[in-house]
């Protein structure tokens, strides 16, 4: 499978665009990979006239023990046609793959951009 390699945002709060024209085509790749610290959130916006199907490839040892036991019970988000979906975040040790990266497939790829933003965890002081 070809993936595309992304790259994170910082999030601020001054934003982050997440417009479609912002993001990356995913073109003739299958999916994409990327360095999970599992702070991080995929945006995919799926602009074709289907729905799409996003695969969250979990690590094969969490699927070796068991946790998940089939391909075919992988986790999976659908993503309707015209829509701009964030999913994530992705826990490191459930998804990081033999390479060292997140693995996230598309059942199509024609008019589907992504992006990967880094969120922080909320620093709450009393």
């Amino acid at each position: 499978m070809a993936r595309l390699a992304l790259s994170s945002v910082a999030a601020s709060k001054g934003g982050v665009d997440v417009t479609a024209a912002a993001l990356t085509s995913v073109g003739a790749n299958t999916g994409v990979q990327f360095v999970n610290n599992g702070q991080v959130v995929l945006v995919v916006n799926n602009g074709s006239a289907s729905p799409i199907t996003v695969t969250e490839n979990v690590s094969p040892l969490v699927a070796r023990e068991g946790a998940i036991p089939a391909a075919a019970q992988m986790p999976v988000a659908i993503v309707p046609a015209g829509k701009t979906y964030l999913i994530g975040t992705f826990h490191p040790l459930n998804y990081k793959q033999a390479d060292g990266n997140t693995y996230i497939d598309f059942s199509a790829s024609t008019s589907v951009s992504v992006g990967l933003v880094q969120v922080s965890p909320i620093s709450v002081t009393a």
